[in-house]
């Protein structure tokens, strides 16, 4: 009887294992169901959701090579403000801009958290921070750039067209490059991207309002300058929308809201009660000292807009914005646009990064630009031709720039020697022109890279290099700019060994082209890693 018993429990425990077993397989589906409803419903069709992953390969890809920075300030004023407020570097060796308490450090605070973040999971590599950093970066664009697109399509009614922007959006060949920068620019411009796009939703309610309010006042703390956008934002609300007050006031209370928070965190930073936005106003409007940072012409940004992205893709961008403009006097990106340039052109000191946080948003001028003017139009031999470089040159110049270091990539050899001598002492020597972690024309300290046994060495020219390479048992490591070693008649090579170089081109393309007689131009600046195994 006992028997019998237990072996009808038996029966009922692996029935009742088998019934669980099936609920949960089903409730796996189920959710699985729900997750891909969800991320198909992110998107406006399946070609948009296979643009996406493949964007997102490439700007990680890029990412990953975008070792460094494009400009100083993308380091020195958010990398080494955190280093030192996580007590691994002295605030006297910071930029001129910490004494003067003008640089806004949310950004910073957000690079402090997940800097210790990474290091409690045993993650201590500056190099792997800095790549974590810059991966959410071009994620985050990615995916606001992807919400931006939902609500912009209605531009477009032709499905070619729609392709021809989702496209350009992902693809333009600056967009992985400048998504993988972890700078104020770039953060500023990702968070006005995103108000603008939950504004499109035509959702007024308090919820949408209130984080509206709070994505414009975050991208204000990252650069104050995109207050010119928002400017051009409201003016276009006050003429051509005309919004309720109750939706200014839930806009304008949780802006101001951000604002005392950053005010808190700026003055926890700085260990003093300090305002930046006016200590920022003061220094650059009220003092209005043009030559200590340099002035350039009114039509400056005019003509960065068909330069910087290189001619064949400049022109039809530069076209299509001045289309956009005369044709589309009242729409909201006109007044966002003409008034961030503007405000800018009528700034002294000007910097083709300055116009970063927009960029995101001329996909949409120049595929509208081509929707409306070109598409319909009957294809010339010209236009075949311009369309074909169009295409040639952004897809090599996104090879390039996804396949390199940021600059002229002097960290891509920093992280070499961080990866094969952290732990030996290394004499680490270089020309002003090859310098690694000390920038003479700040001075500005690289702290954050830079490791504990490694000790520079500076020397005027190469001539010098070989004196020191006898003074101490330390391994000699020789930083030269390609340019030098064209011109060297006095360090002897014979028992260098090249390591490594900063930018992803053969050094023996660069010396075939110079005995043949071509200029290499700025390809000369590649800087080269030599290690010398035997002392003369």
């Amino acid at each position: 009887m006992v028997l019998l018993l237990k072996t009808k429990l038996l029966q009922i425990g692996l029935e009742s294992k088998k019934i669980n077993r099936t609920l949960i397989q089903r409730k796996i589906v189920f959710l699985s169901l729900i997750n891909i409803t969800l991320i198909n419903s992110f998107f406006t069709s399946k070609f948009s959701r296979n643009s996406f992953l493949i964007a997102c390969v490439v700007y990680l890809f890029s990412a990953y090579h975008s070792i460094g920075f494009y400009h100083a300030d993308e380091h020195y004023q958010i990398l080494e403000f955190a280093n030192m407020k996580l007590g691994n570097s002295p605030a006297e060796e910071l930029p001129w801009e910490y004494d003067k308490k003008i640089r806004p450090v949310v950004q910073v605070s957000f690079a402090m958290v997940v800097i210790r973040s990474l290091q409690q999971i045993s993650i201590t590599s500056p190099y792997t921070q800095a790549l974590v950093l810059r991966c959410i970066t071009a994620l985050l664009i990615l995916l606001t750039s992807t919400f931006f697109i939902r609500k912009t399509r209605y531009l477009f009614t032709d499905l070619k067209q729609e392709k021809w922007y989702i496209l350009s959006s992902y693809f333009l060949w600056f967009l992985p490059f400048l998504s993988a920068r972890f700078s104020s620019e770039i953060w500023s411009g990702v968070f006005f991207l995103w108000m603008i796009s939950l504004y499109l939703e035509k959702d007024t309610s308090k919820r949408n309002v209130f984080l509206m309010g709070f994505l414009a006042a975050v991208s204000f703390l990252f650069r104050f300058q995109i207050a010119f956008a928002l400017f051009g934002f409201f003016s276009w609300l006050f003429f051509m929308r005309v919004e309720s007050k109750r939706f200014y006031l839930k806009y304008i209370t949780a802006f101001i809201m951000v604002l005392i928070f950053g005010f808190l965190l700026d003055s926890w930073f700085y260990e003093t009660l300090t305002f930046t936005p006016f200590n920022y106003l003061n220094e650059f409007i009220a003092t209005n000292d043009k030559s200590n940072y340099g002035a350039s012409p009114w039509y400056y940004y005019l003509e960065k807009i068909i330069t910087f992205p290189r001619l064949f893709i400049g022109i039809p961008l530069f076209i299509s914005l001045l289309f956009f403009f005369i044709k589309n006097p009242k729409n909201m990106f006109t007044w966002i646009l003409v008034s961030f340039l503007f405000f800018h052109s009528i700034v002294g000191h000007k910097e083709e990064r300055f116009m970063f946080p927009m960029v995101f948003m001329f996909p949409l001028i120049l595929s509208f630009g081509y929707s409306k003017y070109l598409h319909n139009r009957k294809p010339k031999v010209i236009f075949r031709v311009v369309l074909v470089l169009f295409f040639a040159v952004n897809f090599f110049l996104i090879f390039l720039m996804s396949t390199k270091g940021a600059g002229r990539g002097r960290l891509v050899i920093a992280e070499y020697v961080y990866e094969h001598y952290q732990d030996k002492e290394i004499d680490l020597i270089y020309t002003t022109k090859g310098y690694l972690f000390e920038d003479p024309s700040g001075p500005l300290f690289m702290n954050f890279y830079k490791q504990q046994k490694l000790h520079t060495i500076e020397v005027s020219n190469l001539c010098e290099i070989s004196t020191i390479l006898n003074e101490n048992k330390n391994e000699k490591l020789v930083v030269i700019e390609l340019g030098d070693l064209l011109q060297n008649d006095c360090l002897n090579m014979d028992n260098a060994i090249f390591l490594k170089e900063s930018l992803p081109i053969r050094k023996e393309w660069i010396l075939a082209m110079n005995n043949f007689g071509f200029k290499t131009s700025k390809l000369d600046k590649i800087l080269l890693l030599y290690k010398f195994n035997e002392r003369k």
